[in-house]
């Protein structure tokens, strides 16, 4: 999972000369929309896919709806999400990607507790299934070479 999460923030990071090219903010300050949407289809894509075939496989797929990157409030109809330790002995879930000394080098994490800053060199990440039957899975390692 952890390698998952790097990979998406790779992939942001490569994304800032275009970005920047066809002035589209990709910065917290100015992030808008535009960059939203562009991270929301990387994350998908990199991330909640491989994670929820990983935790359901092909034929429960149906049944698993993880929560949007960048979203605050998750929907009420999610049952899943991308989760991050670091210093934490629960999981939090993550929000997005965010900057510090580099471009997405970091996420920001929140729980009932509040939100907070976490550097991605410090975390480790888990996805998180809790479906209503209570039949609950954590995924911590994906296998992409199936």
């Amino acid at each position: 999972m952890t390698d998952l999460v790097r990979n998406f923030a790779k992939g942001c990071r490569g994304l800032v000369p275009t970005m920047d090219a066809a002035l589209v903010p990709w910065s917290e300050e100015e992030q808008h929309d535009n960059w939203e949407r562009v991270a929301s289809v990387l994350f998908m894509t990199l991330v909640s896919e491989p994670c929820e075939y990983a935790a359901v496989g092909e034929d429960g797929l149906s049944l698993i709806s993880t929560v949007p990157y960048g979203w605050d409030v998750p929907p009420v109809d999610c049952n899943a999400y991308l989760a991050a330790t670091a210093g934490h002995d629960v999981p939090m879930r993550v929000v997005r990607l965010s900057s510090s000394q580099q471009p997405f080098d970091q996420a920001i994490i929140t729980s009932s507790s509040g939100t907070e800053r976490i550097s991605l060199s410090d975390a480790s990440f888990k996805f998180v299934f809790a479906p209503a039957n209570g039949d609950g899975r954590v995924v911590e390692h994906v296998d992409l070479t199936l």
